[in-house]
């Protein structure tokens, strides 16, 4: 009670409430960056209409954070009708982010004199000056332009560009060993995938062509990575297949954006309503699926069914059963080329089926269904 008259009490609370604020403040300060899957998280959250106050609290950040990424991130584009509307972009906000990065720290020391810039660059290119002779040389001349740099920091300079120096015009070039760069992976296990239950009625009853089941076909244990990509359609049991270097998300997500620069966005929209998929980390980038990287609109949308459950996608099963026929399990697709799928694709697509009365899909695709 701080309307006690007990002077010391009163203080002693005083503090104890300012080294709990001190406390959780230095709590609050923990992560206080976005990164790079935070930003994928937001972007998806925002797409599926979550309040900012939402938002914030599922990513554990202030509202304010949440406002100022949004910000960062906004761009905007042009639809269909030359219409401009903005939207929130996971990748470009990572890229504004990492630019602004770079413009931490304190000023060069000689990066604003430019005399001294050009006197440097003359004497390693056209004298044959190392360093430690220029710096030599200042010396014994009494040279000086208030900002000298040392053997070292001259070294810095040139090696990251700041001088008219190529690194081959040293005196002594230095080498860098080559190092692959590692790659940023998003634990795509953390995004909430939109569930089987939620697509549409017409996709479940097969009233309506342009709901698709997807998956990939590989080759056994020791063969190489390639794989195949493989599309049926529920309605009509059309096929389509497309030879992928691996399964990765990356490779299914170029299938698709080949697919739609080849037929236009309009066209890719009407054929492809919905995928349906299984839990592979290779669909799991279903933000690269949905979204079309020429104007960044919705262009599909991705469903993923229960784990354990390849009943849910059956017809495309089926059709992976029909391909095995002619490429078996433990054959490196490697050896398989596209031509030769896609005439195991046209032999799927005009096999005569009971289900049509004896009309391959092909057929009832034509006479039923394409206007």
């Amino acid at each position: 009670n701080l309307k006690s008259p007990n002077v010391r009490t009163k203080s002693y609370l005083i503090k104890s409430i300012k080294k709990i604020n001190y406390i959780q403040g230095i709590k609050r300060m923990k992560n206080k960056y976005i990164t790079k899957r935070e930003r994928v998280e937001l972007e998806t959250m925002l797409k599926c209409g979550l309040s900012k106050t939402e938002c914030a609290n599922r990513l554990g950040k202030s509202l304010k954070t949440i406002y100022n990424e949004i910000k960062r991130g906004t761009v905007e584009l042009l639809s269909t009708e030359l219409i401009p509307y903005k939207i929130y972009q996971a990748d470009v906000a990572q890229r504004k982010y990492e630019e602004n990065k770079l413009n931490k720290g304190v000023a060069l020391k000689a990066f604003s004199n430019q005399q001294y810039l050009d006197y440097l660059s003359d004497m390693i290119v056209n004298k044959k000056y190392s360093p430690y002779a220029i710096v030599q040389s200042m010396k014994n001349n009494n040279i000086s332009f208030g900002c000298d740099l040392c053997e070292k920091s001259i070294y810095n300079y040139v090696y990251h560009g700041y001088l008219k120096v190529k690194r081959d015009q040293m005196l002594a070039p230095r080498h860098d060993r080559q190092q692959k760069a590692l790659q940023k992976k998003i634990n795509y296990n953390l995004l909430k995938l939109p569930s089987i239950e939620k697509r549409p009625a017409c996709a479940n009853d097969r009233t309506e062509f342009g709901h698709w089941e997807i998956d990939t076909v590989y080759g056994g244990k020791g063969a190489s990575k390639t794989c195949l990509l493989t599309l049926t359609e529920r309605q009509i049991r059309l096929e389509e297949s497309y030879i992928i270097p691996d399964r990765t998300a990356k490779s299914i997500v170029s299938v698709f954006n080949a697919i739609e620069k080849e037929i236009g966005y309009t066209a890719f929209a009407e054929r492809y309503k919905t995928l349906t998929s299984d839990n592979g980390v290779e669909f799991k980038d279903f933000i690269g699926v949905c979204i079309s990287p020429v104007n960044g609109r919705k262009r599909t949308e991705q469903y993923f069914a229960h784990p354990y459950s390849s009943f849910e996608r059956g017809t495309n099963e089926n059709h992976n059963r029909m391909i095995r026929r002619f490429i078996p399990k433990g054959t490196d697709l490697l050896t398989v080329t596209q031509e030769q799928l896609n005439e195991i694709v046209e032999y799927i697509n005009n096999y005569p089926r009971r289900l049509f009365g004896g009309l391959s899909s092909k057929q009832f695709y034509e006479q039923c269904v394409k206007v």
